[in-house]
């Protein structure tokens, strides 16, 4: 996941349910941006806000979704991956930095599911299935042309009821004229 800063927007809502759109610069006293490096390292994003008491700030900022390789995908992959949760860590205004204990709270927030675009696993299995389907149908039609004998159709013994009985009345015709032929 890459984010993209320039596109941050800030909303502080108030107690009473009021909330404004304000410019980051108002909120946001400092940023440290650690881009992400592929396969190696996630993105770092740490800011040191100025929330109003009894108010809640909305940052929203567009981001990339990273593109993995099929091999770096869980056996479920259409559930989205799990971004590890935010770090809130709150530093008292009053505290000034010459004391020997600081006093800081730590807040952690739920991770978030992203889901990530997934590629067609079942290709593999299709192009499988196609190209033995395309050999098989080859294969079958080669074989039938080299094993097979062509017989004419009248060189073929007659099949069939109807074709025996007519064989052999064509039999006896023949017999009958004085030609010589075999029934089967």
């Amino acid at each position: 996941m890459k984010p993209y800063l320039h596109t941050m927007k800030t909303t502080l809502t108030h107690r009473n349910g009021s909330s404004e759109e304000m410019s980051p610069k108002q909120i946001i006293k400092d940023i440290f941006y650690r881009p992400a490096i592929d396969r190696k390292r996630g993105t770092q994003l740490e800011l040191v806000l100025s929330v109003p008491a009894a108010s809640t700030v909305t940052l929203i900022y567009e981001f990339e979704k990273a593109i993995l390789r099929y091999t770096e995908y869980p056996p479920d992959a259409n559930r989205g991956f799990n971004v590890a949760p935010a770090v809130i860590r709150i530093l008292d205004s009053n505290n000034t930095s010459d004391t020997l204990t600081p006093s800081f709270i730590y807040l952690r927030t739920t991770s978030l599911l992203l889901p990530l675009p997934t590629p067609d696993f079942s290709m593999p299995y299709n192009v499988i299935i196609l190209t033995s389907t395309v050999i098989a149908l080859a294969f079958g039609n080669i074989f039938n042309l080299l094993v097979r004998r062509l017989v004419g159709a009248e060189e073929a013994p007659p099949s069939g009821v109807k074709a025996v009985i007519r064989s052999k009345i064509v039999a006896l015709k023949d017999k009958i004229r004085g030609k010589e032929t075999k029934v089967e």
